[in-house]
């Protein structure tokens, strides 16, 4: 394997990690997955109340009110469009310089995403859902405006660095 085929594939590295974090957050036990979601959830609500209270102490205090009879804000499907949002450029970013590399990174997130929810179907309380590829697809979406966004710098950064790899290594020889 040539010394730039094994840099090419370095780019992959980031992408594959996100993967192994997505599969290992969706073999948790439906109960785990929950409590962690309604953590987050209720620490953003404070946040929320703090910021839109002003530090006032009855406005503080009218807000616990609330919260304490409002249902949790569910970070979960927040989750889904943000990790598949990052997975979508993060493969973009290994891709970066290929043919049709946009649509590449795109297309694989949404198949990682049925698998995901393949892998989910066999995690107990857990269930693969097509409303969850929906919405898991709505982020690599958002990662495809980011990428039209900045592709063109991305190729740019990832040229360099591999560049400056190569001629490092050819030092180094």
């Amino acid at each position: 394997m040539t010394l730039a085929r094994r840099i090419r594939l370095l780019f992959f590295v980031p992408a594959f990690l996100w993967m192994l974090l997505i599969f290992f957050f969706s073999a948790m036990p439906d109960d785990v997955s929950k409590d962690q979601s309604d953590y987050v959830s209720l620490r953003l609500q404070r946040i929320i109340a703090r910021t839109l209270s002003g530090g006032s102490k009855e406005a503080m205090e009218e807000w616990e009110e609330l919260e304490e009879n409002a249902p949790l804000f569910s970070v979960r499907k927040v989750a889904h469009v943000i990790e598949y949002m990052v997975l979508c450029i993060l493969l973009y970013i290994g891709l970066a310089g290929m043919g049709r590399a946009r649509m590449l990174s795109f297309v694989c997130t949404v198949l990682y995403a049925c698998t995901d929810e393949i892998h989910q179907m066999f995690v107990p309380g857990r269930e693969g859902m097509l409303v969850d590829v929906t919405i898991d697809g709505g982020g690599a979406l958002a990662g495809l405006a980011v990428i039209l966004l900045t592709g063109g710098l991305i190729l740019r950064h990832k040229q360099r660095l591999m560049d400056k790899l190569q001629e490092r290594s050819s030092r180094d020889d």
